[in-house]
Order: C-alpha cells, then sequence, then structure tokens
C-alpha cells in the first residue's frame, strides 16, 4: 500500500504532509475492492501502470478539488479506464 500510496500522492501533488494519508488510503482500498469485485487481476505488491492510473483517477474524484465538474470527468474517466482493463483478457482470471 506504501508504494501506491506514495504514486497517488505525488499524482495530488500532495508533499511532504501526511495529514491526508487515512483518508487516501481509504479511497485506494475502495477502489482495489471495486476491481476485486469485477474479478480484475493485478499485481498487488506492484500494481501495472493503468491500475495505478485507474487508482489515481477514482481518488481524484473523491478527493480534495471543490470542482464538480472535475471530479465528475475523473468518475467518467476511472469507469471508462476500469471498463478497458475489465475487458482486457491480461487482468482476467
Amino acid at each position: 500500500m506504501d508504494k501506491i500510496l506514495e504514486k497517488v500522492k505525488v499524482a495530488l501533488r500532495i508533499k511532504n504532509s501526511t495529514a491526508y494519508d487515512d483518508e487516501i488510503e481509504t479511497y485506494i482500498r475502495a477502489c482495489l475492492y471495486d476491481l476485486d469485485r469485477l474479478n480484475i487481476v493485478y499485481e498487488p505488491d506492484d500494481p501495472e501502470d493503468e491500475i495505478i492510473t485507474c487508482i489515481i483517477c477514482y481518488v481524484k474524484s473523491k478527493f480534495g478539488s471543490g470542482n464538480e465538474s472535475y471530479k465528475e470527468s475523473m468518475k467518467a474517466a476511472y469507469r471508462d479506464l476500469r471498463m478497458a482493463i475489465f475487458l482486457d483478457k491480461s487482468h482476467r482470471w
């Protein structure tokens, strides 16, 4: 989880602060649960770039910005990427 958290924090432009780590980790776990629910296979200790990107989009759709339009665009990007990953045979059982 530490590697994922650090990558997400970089994407969120959060430096040298742990103030939001618990909230961000909650969103990361929720995203991973959603991927698991769809039986999307990934390396838990070192997820592929497309999985990390999916996680980042999910977190950005929930965290921070008060700009609802931006959050909606991140939510749509998450759904689109999740579907592409779901259809990719390399991420299926």
